[in-house]
């Protein structure tokens, strides 16, 4: 694991302090989790960003058929059905 030290606020440790002892946890495991919840927020803001870039970038019905594509390739009984109702079930010949 990897060390870092902070200089912050009095106020801002103290408000941490308390957060961290109404949670029931150490002040570094508080901040650890603080941390990952802004990082994962910020990640999923850009993959957002990106997707919208991607959804006006290829039409449509370009972007089905690719992902169309992607799903059949998956391993068998993976693969949901657009409409919800579970994996696609290939045949096998008869032996």
């Amino acid at each position: 694991m990897a060390r870092l030290t902070l200089r912050l606020p009095d106020s801002l440790h103290d408000a941490m302090a308390a957060l961290a002892e109404k949670e029931g946890v150490s002040l570094n495991h508080f901040v650890v989790y603080a941390l990952t919840q802004a990082t994962a927020a910020e990640l999923a803001v850009r993959q957002r960003q990106q997707f919208e870039a991607m959804r006006t970038r290829y039409p449509q019905a370009q972007a089905e058929a690719a992902l169309e594509r992607l799903l059949d390739e998956r391993p068998l009984g993976t693969r949901a059905s657009p409409g919800g109702r579970g994996a696609r079930r290939r045949r096998t010949p008869a032996a």
